[in-house]
């Protein structure tokens, strides 16, 4: 469980982590202001020849700057992993008018959208305060004062172990602004992951979300066209009346000596003819009331 909350909120482990490391500091530099005091890293550094001591207080600076670059590669790829989630935020409003009758898929992927963007700003913060950040910025190195002390020093022995002093203190002290400088990139990349495995299952939840909306208005869209198919059908139906009405009317009139019979018939022809035209009527209603739902 402990791991699980690590991971969700890294930037809470960052911070317990770094607390930890600034009281070491803070309890190392009092123990520097006491005298003859030497920690054990410091003690080998008296055992060994200064050149190598030089070299190792040059790999802490080297070091340093590594995670330098590391932070501004990191600053790149925060960079293009926020133009892209928000020049894909434009598909996400598209999503309501899809699943309009899902508040709870709605929410959650807005959820996971805000969820994704909070990583990703935060990351990049991270990165910047890995080149930038307050006590970060204090590089351990020799001052015109050491110098200066150094070259006063008459005894060569003695000038030579305070050299070693001096140079392994800083090597402990740039050791640990290089732990927090680590641990940043660190949380920076934890950050980032967690922000693109959520836009991942935003876009998971994207993908579904349009499938089964196209499922869902499949049926309607066949069944609206289904119906429009036998409305014509009945309209060609009507229509072929029409013409047999007519037909029979041009016979019957043609045929029948009496005028008034004549009429008559012509008369019942027209009956059915308007009857059959309210029926097409009827007909064109209902295609436009289903091309309307549409």
């Amino acid at each position: 469980m402990h791991k699980l909350f690590n991971t969700l909120f890294p930037l809470c482990n960052l911070i317990k982590a770094n607390k930890i490391i600034n009281k070491k500091i803070r309890e190392f530099k009092l123990d520097l202001e006491t005298e003859d005091f030497m920690s054990e890293n410091m003690g080998y550094c008296q055992n060994i020849d200064d050149k190598l001591v030089q070299i190792i207080f040059d790999k802490t600076i080297e070091n340093r700057k590594s995670l330098e670059e590391k932070a501004k590669t990191n600053i790149l790829i925060v960079t293009v992993a926020i133009t892209v989630i928000l020049g894909l935020s434009s598909l996400l409003f598209s999503i309501p008018e899809k699943v309009s009758n899902n508040v709870f898929l709605i929410f959650l992927i807005g959820f996971l959208f805000l969820l994704s963007l909070i990583y990703m700003i935060i990351g990049s913060i991270l990165s910047l305060m890995t080149l930038n950040a307050g006590e970060l910025k204090e590089k351990y190195d020799w001052s015109p004062q050491d110098l200066s002390y150094i070259e006063s020093l008459t005894d060569e022995r003695i000038r030579l172990r305070e050299k070693k002093y001096i140079l392994s203190s800083y090597i402990e002290l740039n050791k640990f602004t290089n732990f927090k400088l680590n641990n940043f990139a660190s949380s920076t990349y934890e950050h980032i992951r967690n922000s693109l495995i959520t836009f991942f299952l935003i876009g998971v939840s994207i993908t579904l979300v349009f499938i089964f909306s196209n499922k869902e208005s499949k049926d309607p869209v066949h069944d609206s066209l289904s119906k429009q198919n036998k409305i014509m059908e009945g309209i060609k139906l009507n229509l072929e009346k029409i013409n047999v009405n007519i037909v029979e009317s041009g016979k019957a009139i043609n045929s029948e000596i009496d005028m008034n019979n004549s009429q008559k018939i012509l008369l019942e022809n027209q009956e059915k003819l308007l009857e059959d035209m309210a029926v097409i009527n009827e007909k064109l209603d209902k295609i436009i009331k289903a091309s309307e739902d549409k």
